[in-house]
C-alpha cells in the first residue's frame, strides 16, 4: 500500500529574497532602457526636426523613398496595407483572447498600456508639443509629422503579441512582428508620407512604453512573491518558462541581427557625402538604404530587449 506523497516545503525565505533581488534588477534594467529610447528621442527630435543639416538629410531620404521601385518598394508596400483599424483591432483582439485564455490578467494589462500609451504619446508630441519649421531651403514646407502613428502603431501591437503569445509560439510571433513593424514603417517612407527621424522616433516612444510596461510588471511580480501563499511561492512553483520557450534564442538571433542592420544603416548614412546635395542619385540611394536599414535594426533590437526583459511566468511542473 503506497503511502500519499510528502509535500515539498515552502520556499525559503532566502529564496523569496533572491528572487525579489531578481526582480528588481529587472525593473531596473527595463527602466534603464525606457530612459535611454526617451532621451534618445529627444536628441533625435532635436537634430531631425530643430536643425538645417537634419532636415535636409530627412529630406534627401524622403526624396529617395518616393522615387524608389526597386524590391523594397514592393515589399513594404503591401505591409504597409496591412496596418488599418480593422487588422489592428483584430490583432488586438486576437492578443487579448489569448491573454484571458491563459488567464494573464496581468499581460493583457501591459497590452492596453503599451498600445494605449505609445498611441497617445505619439499624437501628442505630434500635434502638441513638436513644430517643424522650414530651416534649410529645396525643403517641402510640411505640417510636423514627427513621430509616425502607423508606425507607432505598428511595432506597438507587434510587441503586444509577443507579450500575449504562448511559450512555443512567442518566437515565431517575435520574427513576423519585428519585419511586419520594419516594413510599414519604410512603407510610410516610400509612400511620402512620414521620414526616416519619424519612423525611427516612433520605434523609441513605443521602446519607452514597452520597456515600461515590462518594469512594472517586475516591480508587481516582485511584490506578489513576497506575499505569503502567493502562487509564486506554493508548491512545484518555477519562475522560469517552460523548455520549449523560443524567446531567449529568439531574442539572441535578433539581437544579432539588429546590431548588423544599425551598423549597415550607419555605415550608409555616413557615406553621403556633405555638404548634402538634395538631387544627387547616389546620395539618395545611400541614405535611403541606410535608413531602411537602421530601422529594420531598431525594431530587432527592441523585439530582442522585450524578449529578454520580459518576465518569466512561474509555472507547475505537475501541471504543464
Amino acid at each position: 500500500m503506497s503511502s500519499a506523497p510528502t509535500p515539498a516545503p515552502k520556499r525559503t525565505l532566502a529564496h523569496r529574497l533572491l528572487q525579489r533581488r531578481r526582480l528588481g534588477v529587472l525593473a531596473a534594467l527595463c527602466l534603464l532602457g525606457a530612459g535611454i529610447c526617451t532621451g534618445a528621442l529627444a536628441l533625435l527630435a532635436r537634430a531631425a526636426v530643430g536643425t538645417a543639416r537634419g532636415q535636409r538629410l530627412d529630406q534627401l531620404v524622403l526624396t529617395a523613398a518616393q522615387a524608389d521601385t526597386s524590391a523594397i518598394s514592393r515589399v513594404v508596400f503591401p505591409v504597409l496595407n496591412t496596418v488599418t483599424v480593422p487588422i489592428v483591432l483584430a490583432l488586438l483582439a486576437l492578443g487579448a483572447a489569448v491573454a484571458l485564455i491563459r488567464r494573464r490578467y496581468g499581460t493583457l494589462a501591459q497590452m492596453i498600456v503599451l498600445v494605449g500609451g505609445a498611441t497617445a504619446s505619439t499624437q501628442i508630441l505630434k500635434h502638441l508639443l513638436l513644430d517643424r519649421a522650414t530651416l534649410a531651403e529645396a525643403i517641402e514646407q510640411t505640417p510636423n509629422s514627427f513621430p509616425s502613428g502607423h508606425t507607432t502603431l505598428a511595432a506597438s501591437v507587434a510587441l503586444a503579441l509577443v507579450l500575449a503569445t504562448p511559450p512555443h509560439l512567442r518566437g515565431l510571433v517575435a520574427l513576423i512582428g519585428t519585419f511586419w513593424a520594419a516594413g510599414a514603417g519604410v512603407g510610410t517612407m516610400a509612400g511620402g508620407w512620414h521620414r526616416p527621424s519619424d519612423v525611427l522616433g516612433a520605434l523609441l516612444v513605443t521602446g519607452a512604453w514597452a520597456l515600461l510596461v515590462l518594469a512594472a510588471g517586475a516591480l508587481l511580480g516582485g511584490a506578489e512573491s513576497a506575499r505569503p501563499g502567493s502562487a509564486a511561492l506554493e508548491d512545484g512553483a518555477v519562475a522560469e518558462e517552460q523548455p520549449n520557450d523560443g524567446g531567449a534564442s529568439t531574442s539572441a538571433a535578433l539581437a544579432i541581427m539588429g546590431v548588423g542592420a544599425v551598423i549597415v544603416g550607419v555605415l550608409g548614412l555616413s557615406s553621403v557625402p556633405t555638404p548634402l546635395s538634395l538631387t544627387s542619385e547616389s546620395a539618395q540611394a545611400s541614405a535611403y538604404g541606410g535608413s531602411a536599414m537602421a530601422i529594420l535594426g531598431s525594431m530587432a533590437l527592441l523585439t530582442a530587449a522585450v524578449l529578454a526583459l520580459r518576465l518569466p511566468r512561474p509555472h507547475r511542473r505537475d501541471l504543464r
